[in-house]
């Protein structure tokens, strides 16, 4: 019987993204700041737009919170912060 351990597996995941993360810091790192800034406004535009999708999968994923609440909290920390 092949048995896969859920919890090993979660953390070599953990680990690779965060591998990627400090790669992609090396990478951002060397871009001006005006680059920088169309990268976040465009991604902040996006999460507006998925707002509700992405609280529907945030909530579902989890089984935490409700969320219309969540959808609330995308839409302002996107949009306002």
């Amino acid at each position: 019987m092949n048995r896969i351990d859920s919890d090993l597996l979660s953390v070599q995941e953990a680990r690779i993204l965060a591998e990627n993360a400090r790669e992609a810091q090396k990478i951002l790192a060397a871009f001006p700041q005006e680059k920088l800034d169309k990268i976040v406004e465009h991604m902040a535009k996006t999460v507006v737009k998925y707002a509700k999708e992405l609280a529907v999968l945030s909530h579902e994923e989890t089984g935490f919170g409700k969320w219309e609440d969540k959808f609330i909290k995308n839409v302002f920390a996107s949009d306002f912060i």
